[in-house]
């Protein structure tokens, strides 16, 4: 079943986000609040993560605070920080 408009709205944009900031890492509500400045649900946000989720592109990272964040799939846990220390 195809995800509805609204997932898939945030499904593109969150795949847009993590093509900008391959080393994003965040929890639902974090997700919701900066990355898509509150514009939509949060079970709406959950729906795209997940269906990203099932497609290979993000991954569940639990956190040692016993949150779940979510990341690009595929990114090493030591990953470096992006650019070169000044």
């Amino acid at each position: 079943m195809d995800p509805n408009p609204e997932v898939h709205t945030v499904m593109t944009a969150l795949a847009r986000y993590l093509g900008d900031n391959p080393l994003a890492c965040d929890t639902p509500d974090g997700i919701g609040r900066w990355w898509l400045q509150g514009r939509h649900a949060a079970a709406v946000v959950e729906q795209a993560l997940e269906a990203l989720r099932v497609q290979g592109v993000v991954e569940r990272w639990p956190a040692f605070d016993g949150r779940v964040r979510w990341r690009r799939a595929g990114v090493p846990p030591t990953a470096p920080a992006a650019g070169p220390l000044q």
